[in-house]
């Protein structure tokens, strides 16, 4: 998936779920960024490029340490009610949608990182993406206004 839909669907899907908090919301769209950004560019020589696309989607998208950051960071709210910790939750939160969003267009790291689950409900890039996303983000925005 694109950047710009990871961060819009992540968006909108955080502003609904946390009632609206802009703040927090905003830390969930830094980590729906995160996993890529991680990776760094990819390079524009084809040698170079074939080499990172290796190593795309790999250890960078595995669920685990954001699953257990996110959990970690939850409970810790809960009993301290501390906004710096929800806001490393929010992150985490991000990151797994972010890994949610790349299974629907690919392959990502499963329970164990060497082994890959997925989809390929459209390509990434393609019309199909941006029709889903501006389909999911309308949908949430209708069931935030009249829910």
């Amino acid at each position: 998936m694109k950047w710009m839909n990871h961060a819009i669907v992540t968006g909108t899907l955080f502003y609904g779920f946390s009632g609206g908090k802009v703040f927090f919301t905003l830390a969930a769209v830094a980590g729906s960024l995160f996993p890529d950004k991680i990776e760094g560019r990819p390079p524009e020589e084809e040698e170079k490029l074939k080499s990172w696309r290796r190593l795309h989607r790999k250890a960078s998208h595995w669920f685990a340490p954001y699953a257990a950051l996110a959990v970690t960071s939850l409970i810790a709210w809960r009993s301290e009610h501390a906004t710096s910790v929800f806001l490393v939750g929010s992150f985490s939160l991000g990151c797994l949608f972010h890994i949610g969003e790349d299974a629907l267009c690919g392959y990502v790291p499963s329970l164990h990182p060497g082994r890959r689950i997925g989809t390929l409900c459209f390509a990434v890039g393609s019309i199909s993406e941006y029709v889903f996303c501006f389909s999911l983000t309308a949908l949430l925005i209708l069931g935030m206004i009249f829910l």
